[in-house]
């Protein structure tokens, strides 16, 4: 899968093990079928029918935690990311290799 970033139109290639690839076809298949499928639109929106931004999302995840009495000192969804990273690093005893892959 690429994906080109908005702001610097960097391209970056994504692999997708064969679960989210199923994942992504009937998704695609289900849409299809009831003629919501546009892959240049945003697939999740808001009530309104508009992209998140990232504050929303940013509140809906402090609102999570809160709910599921998670402590978080910075709330947000560089929070999430930051730690998918850590933990990713830290999985292989923080080796460059991992660091590489992350870039």
């Amino acid at each position: 899968m690429i994906i080109v970033e908005r702001k610097i139109k960097k391209k970056r290639c994504l692999i997708i093990n064969q679960n989210l690839r199923d994942a992504l076809a009937h998704f695609k298949a289900e849409l299809g079928e009831q003629g919501k499928f546009n892959p240049h639109e945003y697939q999740f929106r808001n009530r309104r029918g508009e992209k998140f931004t990232i504050q929303h999302l940013n509140a809906i995840l402090r609102d999570t935690f809160t709910q599921y009495r998670i402590r978080v000192q910075n709330s947000s969804s560089h929070t999430l990311r930051k730690t998918f990273g850590n933990r990713v690093w830290e999985m292989d005893r923080k080796s460059e290799r991992r660091l590489v892959y992350l870039s």
